[in-house]
């Protein structure tokens, strides 16, 4: 609707790349109200790709949105690669539609095996390479969860992401799979407290009466994962849940407390 356009456009910057009016599209949405400097643009062919640089308080930041083929192209994610790789050490922010599974045992609802495919190896390389994490299952390592269905097959499977560098994990506050609404994707929620510096309005501080309760779940030791990224990726999971866990026992706290002014009134008459 034309209204809810506007309000969009009243509230972001946009930088786009387009094929057509009816087929294909990446976008990007900044807030108005973020202090950033563009410095540069790059588009793909087909509407498939565009990427940012910005700069916030003196610091770099790139930001990629794809929309990968949906029959699979290994080239897409080894042109992918070479791009990223001129931009050095500067931290990296890629969300989109990856048309592949990552992990083919976690990813898929179909049980049966499948080998790799040349599309699937392409991104285990450009994750290697460009020292990328999978945000959302670093934070859920043994979950099942998926952001598309395929109606003709009749399964569901996740090749929706966020990749991130791995300098960015330790203030990672939480990696969501939200509910399907508009479109025939899932919308994944990525939530960073601490990207080049700028603040938020209240800093989080962790209630410890809450850490008797919590036990990690173990990463897959077959993996060869760096102590740095390992503790790093410790802290995001435990802060996104301990935050989402919170409120619950305060609202248990609440239950328990009405329960008991209830008797103590029923005693008193």
């Amino acid at each position: 609707p034309f209204q809810w356009r506007k309000s969009i456009l009243k509230m972001f910057s946009i930088t786009e790349s387009s094929f057509s009016n009816k087929a294909r599209g990446v976008a990007i949405l900044i807030k108005k109200n973020i202090p950033f400097k563009e410095l540069k643009i790059i588009r793909g062919g087909e509407g498939r790709l565009i990427m940012i640089l910005i700069e916030i308080k003196s610091k770099k930041l790139l930001l990629v949105n794809i929309y990968a083929p949906v029959e699979g192209d290994p080239q897409f994610f080894y042109r992918l690669n070479t791009k990223l790789q001129q931009f050095g050490n500067v931290p990296i922010i890629i969300g989109g539609d990856f048309n592949e599974v990552l992990d083919l045992q976690l990813d898929r609802s179909m049980k049966t095996q499948i080998h790799p495919s040349r599309t699937n190896k392409a991104i285990h390389t450009l994750i290697s390479e460009v020292r990328l994490v999978d945000i959302w299952r670093l934070a859920n390592p043994t979950v099942r969860d998926y952001t598309f269905l395929s109606k003709r097959h009749k399964t569901y499977s996740r090749i929706d992401y966020f990749l991130i560098s791995q300098s960015l994990v330790g203030d990672t506050l939480a990696a969501v799979i939200e509910t399907q609404i508009i479109s025939d994707h899932s919308p994944i929620l990525f939530t960073h407290t601490g990207i080049l510096g700028l603040e938020i309005s209240r800093r989080w501080k962790l209630n410890v009466s809450l850490c008797k309760i919590w036990i990690y779940e173990k990463f897959n030791s077959t993996e060869e994962i760096e102590q740095r990224l390992l503790w790093d990726s410790l802290k995001a999971v435990l802060k996104g849940r301990l935050i989402s866990y919170a409120p619950k026992c305060k609202k248990v706290r609440e239950k328990k407390m009405l329960t008991l002014e209830a008797e103590i009134k029923e005693k008193e008459t």
